[in-house]
């Protein structure tokens, strides 16, 4: 066994603190980049919703019904995806407390879970008699749900600046 302190061994030349951030980096941004992915997937999928809804016209034909159902189950399972990658990065971060008592960090979860909420009251709405029909009740509740994937987007990226993603992998 080698009498050379571990850090040392790992990486020569880096300090402790190096040695940390590398493996903060190296845990939670995989995670970091799997939930921002996800989130510009959701709003891809919301952006052709809002184009279909353009193109019915108040006229919600079977067609329509037929991409509202697949957007929205694409929407669903990229906050499905967000949520498993983000309660990763919880479980992570409490390895690092520099990072999980960052302020970007506890922005994240509030940000993904008003979006997700606000994804959840909308799909129920969706369901009533007449919604398709609203185009400008459907068109500001898209533009809402917009916004908010957009807030909890903007507030990963945030949290992902703390790492330099092209020194991953």
């Amino acid at each position: 066994m080698s009498s050379e302190p571990s850090s040392a061994r790992v990486a020569p030349g880096m300090g402790e603190k190096e040695i940390k951030a590398d493996a903060a980096t190296m845990t939670l941004a995989p995670h970091a980049i799997a939930v921002e992915t996800a989130l510009m997937n959701a709003i891809d999928q919301l952006k052709g919703l809002k184009a279909q809804v353009r193109t019915a016209q108040n006229q919600p034909t079977p067609e329509f019904m037929s991409q509202y159902k697949m957007h929205t189950r694409e929407i669903k399972g990229a906050l499905n995806l967000v949520r498993k990658h983000e309660g990763e990065l919880k479980t992570r971060a409490g390895k690092f407390p520099s990072v999980a008592q960052s302020e970007e960090f506890r922005q994240l979860a509030p940000a993904i879970s008003d979006a997700e909420r606000l994804s959840m009251q909308w799909g129920k709405q969706t369901a009533a008699s007449g919604y398709w029909r609203d185009n400008v009740r459907v068109t500001q509740d898209l533009d809402a749900l917009e916004k908010r994937l957009t807030n909890a987007l903007d507030k990963t990226k945030s949290f992902s600046t703390r790492f330099d993603v092209a020194t991953v992998g």
